[in-house]
């Protein structure tokens, strides 16, 4: 029997994913934005691992001949199947299963996409080998991290003292794993601890700073999202350098031994 990592359980909280959207189109629409630019303009088969309700559906499976979400919450499939339906998407496919152990073949899959998953992955190196076994030869990986170094962060630890917070690589737990929380086990990385363990395995070859205007929900309400976005832009390329956006984005290339 093959010992898997603690993961989140939403059904077991029963939370609803799709609630947490409600009032924050602003995200939604930079990472739709980022996702957009970082995907191969088309391909054949494409895994959206931990993919949920299928926010990013409408975008990625125009491009390819078929899309997989495979997502440990059955209601989360369930919604994702509606979504599919509404919009009239014919080759998107949803299974039940764990980011840990796929039921995929070796060398499946064109591309595989890791969006707001990480943070709840205890064990980093074990879920990037089984990315690594499904990719097919140089395929892509799209993943995104909760950064721990954002902003915000770094500034509050500067006014506390904590001086080395930048240089410390390892990840902060933000909740435990005794089920009773929204998601259950939620981490934040460092930027260069993620690079380090896809660089085992995988060649970077673009980063990118998203969500960067981390602003109080009543200030954002009242700003017109085509502003935030266009702010957003101007912003990215500092914030990408030092790492300052509350999420970073790779895309990486599958290495052969």
């Amino acid at each position: 029997m093959i010992h898997m990592p603690d993961i989140s359980d939403y059904d077991k909280s029963g939370y609803d994913y799709t609630k947490y959207w409600i009032d924050r189109q602003y995200e939604d629409f930079a990472e739709k934005r980022v996702l957009n630019r970082l995907l191969p303009n088309n391909g054949g088969q494409l895994l959206d691992l931990g993919g949920s309700f299928g926010r990013f559906a409408t975008t990625y499976c125009p491009r390819y001949k078929k899309a997989i979400i495979l997502d440990f919450s059955k209601q989360a499939l369930e919604q994702a199947n509606h979504l599919a339906k509404r919009h009239n998407i014919t080759n998107l496919e949803t299974i039940w299963g764990n980011a840990y152990h796929t039921p995929f073949e070796d060398k499946n899959f064109d591309t595989v996409l890791l969006i707001r998953v990480l943070h709840h992955i205890k064990n980093v190196p074990a879920l990037f080998t089984e990315i690594y076994r499904v990719l097919k030869p140089n395929g892509t990986l799209i993943i995104e991290m909760a950064n721990k170094i954002h902003l915000k962060s770094t500034l509050s630890n500067l006014v506390k003292g904590k001086f080395n917070f930048r240089h410390d690589l390892s990840p902060i737990q933000l909740s435990g794993t005794n089920g009773d929380e929204e998601s259950g086990i939620f981490y934040n990385f460092h930027p260069d601890d993620i690079k380090n363990k896809l660089a085992q395995s995988f060649i970077i070859d673009r980063k990118i700073s998203a969500n960067n205007l981390r602003l109080p929900p009543n200030l954002k309400k009242r700003i017109p999202i085509p502003i935030l976005l266009a702010l957003d832009q101007i912003i990215e390329p500092i914030f990408t350098l030092f790492n300052w956006g509350p999420s970073v984005w790779f895309r990486c290339h599958k290495k052969e031994s």
